[in-house]
């Protein structure tokens, strides 16, 4: 009797954290990012401490989707998804936003701190795609930065984020790889 009901307990355990992450990339999924936005973003106001958002975005998806199809799309997110995990600490939090983009909260990091990050992704990146060229397809990332700002509720901290991206992937000149625009301050 009680080994059926610590295996139900291990069953119901192992199903609860399948169901916040994302099935293809093994990160965090939305309904997993909704939570821990207002956790962590109520703890940086009751600490002091900021926290920071990055939103990511695969440049050049839709073509390699078209060019080599979706389980060639399926295995670059999958890479691009274990390349953020080895960016970060364990701290923090990697999420398929969805689609090809995919957000990044960083508890208890400043400025500097985030942007020591994107320099190791923007690394890890061009590193990466030197070594896995897409035929004539450069797989980058534009990436938008940005510092919770008291006052501000998490989903405006996510909509700037996403806005500063937008305006990098219109803004990127000669492929680079990752350039962010300077967080709030």
């Amino acid at each position: 009797h009680w080994t059926s009901c610590l295996e139900r307990a291990q069953l119901y355990e192992r199903v609860k954290e399948d169901s916040l992450r994302d099935g293809m990339t093994q990160l965090y999924n939305h309904e997993y990012l909704l939570h821990r936005l207002d956790e962590e973003v109520a703890r940086s106001l009751r600490t002091g401490r900021p926290v920071s958002f990055m939103m990511l975005d695969l440049d050049n998806f839709k073509q390699v989707n078209d060019r080599y199809g979706h389980l060639m799309g399926d295995y670059v997110l999958s890479q691009v998804a274990s390349i953020l995990k080895t960016c970060v600490r364990g701290s923090d939090y990697v999420v398929r936003y969805g689609g090809d983009e995919f957000l990044i909260l960083l508890p208890e990091t400043d400025e500097k701190g985030a942007e020591i990050v994107r320099q190791r992704i923007g690394e890890k990146m061009t590193e990466w795609d030197r070594n896995h060229r897409m035929g004539e397809v450069p797989i980058s990332l534009s990436l938008g930065l940005y510092l919770h700002v008291p006052g501000q509720t998490p989903e405006q901290d996510v909509a700037e984020a996403d806005s500063r991206m937008y305006l990098e992937k219109q803004g990127m000149k000669n492929g680079a790889m990752v350039s962010t625009p300077t967080p709030a301050d």
